[in-house]
């Protein structure tokens, strides 16, 4: 794609302060080039034509800006995917072991679904307490009541707060415990029943073989662990103490014992069901 002297100009020597009608920092440009701040204008407004050796450097200048920018932004994603995918996991253990699907630990979530996690309302599971959440910020409840409806904002200090909560629930031991005594899981011990979890991921072990991909013998299945109720106490202590790694590990730890490779692992988890062996039907997923 061609681009035009003006958008290399723009691409190369942006305006951050936004003092320029062109969106160039003409002064940078000036500097650059050996030219007047006057010569650099008449450029932009088309009164005079640039020098061709100018040109060139502007539009090499502006492609490695170009390519930067590109890099910059793959990686950005990539970044945001990666967090993502791990809020989910952790929403997902955490879900399965406290029973509440509203609980949501993703910190760039909007301040009412924050404050739905935070503060549930004991009469609406579906609603929030705002006389909680109006004590703990200092504010009234009517304003809460407004951030919940976004008719406005909270302030950069209460959205900082929101978001290191929330953080914490499933990112720290002391907040995992805390929801496991919230707990809203049905799992009956019969005394001759077992806790079946079943793992619905991309899982499985690597290829060893010559000539295969690497993850040939990885794909997307749903893997079945049955459980004593000491094993999966063992569980979801090594969850309440180490997060969703500890549980993950714990699993698989279960999976080898059982004969499973000792390489076999979970890439990307999509769902987890609880429930127990004697009522295989009834699992509750995350």
């Amino acid at each position: 794609m061609k681009h035009s002297f003006d958008d290399n100009l723009r691409q190369a020597f942006p305006d951050n302060d936004d003092r320029s009608k062109f969106g160039v920092d003409v002064n940078a440009v000036a500097k650059a080039y050996g030219r007047s701040p006057t010569s650099v204008r008449r450029w932009l407004n088309g009164t005079q034509q640039a020098p061709d050796d100018i040109a060139r450097k502007a539009s090499r200048r502006a492609s490695r800006a170009r390519t930067t920018a590109g890099t910059a932004m793959v990686e950005r994603r990539e970044r945001e995917q990666a967090r993502q995918l791990g809020v989910s996991t952790r929403n997902k253990f955490l879900h399965a072991f406290t029973g509440n699907k509203a609980l949501n630990t993703d910190d760039h979530a909007t301040p009412s679904e924050m404050l739905h996690t935070l503060f549930p309302s004991a009469k609406n599971p579906s609603g929030v307490d705002t006389k909680a959440a109006a004590a703990a910020f200092g504010r009234a409840p009517s304003t809460v009541r407004r951030w919940i409806s976004q008719k406005s904002k909270p302030k950069p200090d209460v959205l900082h707060s929101l978001s290191g909560r929330v953080r914490k629930i499933a990112t720290t031991a002391q907040g995992r415990a805390a929801a496991l005594r919230a707990s809203q899981t049905q799992l009956q011990n019969t005394g001759r029943n077992k806790v079946r979890i079943a793992v619905d991921a991309l899982q499985g072990p690597p290829s060893k073989s010559p000539g295969m991909l690497q993850g040939a013998y990885v794909r997307k299945r749903t893997t079945v662990v049955d459980m004593d109720w000491n094993e999966y106490n063992k569980l979801v202590d090594a969850w309440a103490r180490g997060g969703d790694q500890a549980a993950q590990q714990e699993i698989l730890d279960h999976l080898e014992r059982r004969g499973y490779p000792s390489d076999f692992s979970f890439a990307e988890i999509n769902n987890i069901g609880i429930g127990t062996n004697d009522k295989p039907n009834n699992l509750t997923w995350s």
